[in-house]
């Protein structure tokens, strides 16, 4: 069975996006959550980067040489679909205190805070490992995505070293999490969003980002293909996702 690092390295990821388009996908998707009456706590979206007291144009200029400080500090290159995100959120949370992390409420977690997931969680990282030992995901089966993938494909052993970016549940092992290891021909790193059984894999981060909206916002349980998203707030972050080609 063939395992590699480098399933992407050919391939681009289908990004295309910017600053701009980020704010307008986000407001939509806050607009939208908060219209059909949900709690925001639950969204990992929970401010609207339109609105009419904010204005994140103003700060990008600061929160990009934040950016590049916590590159340099470790000694990686962020995607580029995840600097936009940053740029038109300019999350300021952080990781929840020890202990605290089945009642926390942090989403996106403010970059200066980024660290590696073993940082962060070092129990779970080798929990996974533990139970991961001596199994893996070959590369015919790992590097699918969109609706064909399964969600039980995924490699603990990319665990350690991913970027930890926030969370998308109450639980510690509910992470969103950057994998350096594995890259696209036009530096997007994989992105992936774990559950307590399995996780949703994706090109890139902004691909991540719609198929999460699609869950929490459409209450779609399967990932979705391209045209099913178009209609969507997720139609204005614009992607050419070839995985979902038939």
């Amino acid at each position: 069975m063939n395992n590699s690092d480098d399933g992407l390295r050919k391939k681009f990821s289908g990004y295309s996006g910017n600053v701009d388009a980020w704010r307008r996908f986000l407001s939509c998707w806050y607009r939208q959550y908060v219209r059909e009456g949900q709690d925001v706590n639950f969204s990992l979206i929970k401010r609207d980067v339109l609105g009419d007291s904010v204005d994140l144009a103003a700060s990008e200029e600061s929160y990009q040489k934040r950016i590049d400080e916590r590159q340099a500090a470790l000694g990686v290159r962020f995607p580029m679909s995840y600097v936009h995100f940053l740029l038109a959120y300019q999350p300021e949370e952080s990781y929840p205190a020890d202990g605290d992390d089945l009642n926390s409420y942090v989403r996106m977690v403010r970059v200066d805070e980024v660290m590696t997931t073993e940082s962060v969680l070092p129990e779970l990282v080798r929990t996974g490992e533990e139970a991961a030992a001596g199994l893996t995901t070959g590369d015919a089966e790992y590097y699918v995505y969109g609706p064909r993938q399964d969600s039980v494909a995924i490699r603990p052993e990319y665990l350690g070293t991913s970027l930890l970016v926030g969370w998308h549940g109450f639980d510690h092992y509910e992470i969103v999490v950057l994998h350096p290891k594995v890259l696209t021909a036009d530096g997007e790193m994989e992105a992936v969003k774990y559950d307590y059984v399995g996780a949703v894999r994706t090109v890139n981060f902004a691909e991540l980002m719609r198929q999460t909206y699609r869950r929490q916002v459409l209450n779609w349980s399967r990932p979705p293909a391209e045209h099913e998203l178009r209609s969507t707030c997720a139609g204005m972050l614009p992607m050419d996702s070839w995985w979902s080609a038939p």
